[in-house]
């Protein structure tokens, strides 16, 4: 991969982020000029080779490694969602719940990042959308596709949670609850979200929930990765807590 190397200031395998992975802001102009020649040669020598093979690999695991610093980053403190919509993009702000995960942010980072790599092939390298004479390097226009597939992402991520916290079957031993009335019903259903908001671990949220849609310990073992043993564990745990906030 020594064309590779030797292009856009791009570090060695072994030592992957050190230059190339410095925020613009703390570049000179001077190497911005620098870096942004190097990127023409870097997106003309990979475009010769069609955007495959072992050197657009290694292109892509940079990139991958400088969207999941900055997309993790913003989402952990909140500011992805400002930095979408100044790209005009529509998003809700990242729940305090998501952000205090740092599971879920890495979980959520990955998957935002692997479709911006998706995208910025098909939709800016191979279409020749980037253009290095408007001043922005090829990762800046990178983290430009990530706050573009950002929102999908978290609205998926709110709404799979949304479900989590809202499962009116939860099997927490609420035995006075009387599903003819109405009123009553309801009342429960705020009660159960209040308590579930309580459960601050996610898989625990998780395995709670699922076992009161009637899956089994080995099937939710399964579906979390992890042991039989771990899951009584957190549904013990979500249960004693969810009583605890009711309570």
């Amino acid at each position: 991969m020594s064309d590779l190397h030797s292009l856009s200031g791009w570090p060695d395998s072994h030592n992957t982020t050190s230059y190339w992975l410095l925020s613009e802001d703390d570049v000179h102009e001077g190497d911005q000029v620098d870096r942004l020649a190097g990127d023409s040669e870097l997106e003309k020598t990979l475009r010769i080779k069609g955007f495959q093979g072992p050197e657009y690999d290694y292109f892509q695991e940079v990139l991958a490694a400088y969207g999941l610093a900055v997309i993790r980053g913003w989402t952990r403190s909140g500011l992805i969602s400002g930095k979408c919509r100044d790209k005009g993009v529509a998003v809700s702000d990242v729940p305090g719940q998501l952000r205090r995960d740092l599971d879920e942010v890495d979980s959520l980072a990955g998957e935002t990042v692997a479709r911006a790599l998706t995208a910025f092939r098909d939709k800016v390298l191979l279409c020749g959308k980037w253009d290095p004479a408007k001043g922005a390097s090829l990762r800046t226009y990178f983290v430009g596709q990530c706050l573009f597939q950002f929102p999908n992402q978290l609205r998926n991520w709110i709404k799979i949670h949304e479900q989590d916290t809202r499962q009116d079957s939860l099997d927490l031993d609420y035995h006075d609850r009387s599903k003819d009335d109405a009123e009553k019903e309801a009342m429960m259903h705020i009660l159960f979200d209040d308590a579930l908001g309580s459960i601050k671990r996610s898989d625990a949220k998780k395995a709670l929930a699922m076992k009161a849609w009637g899956f089994k310990d080995g099937e939710i073992a399964k579906r979390l990765g992890t042991t039989v043993k771990a899951v009584e564990r957190m549904v013990s745990y979500a249960r004693q807590t969810a009583r605890g906030r009711v309570a």
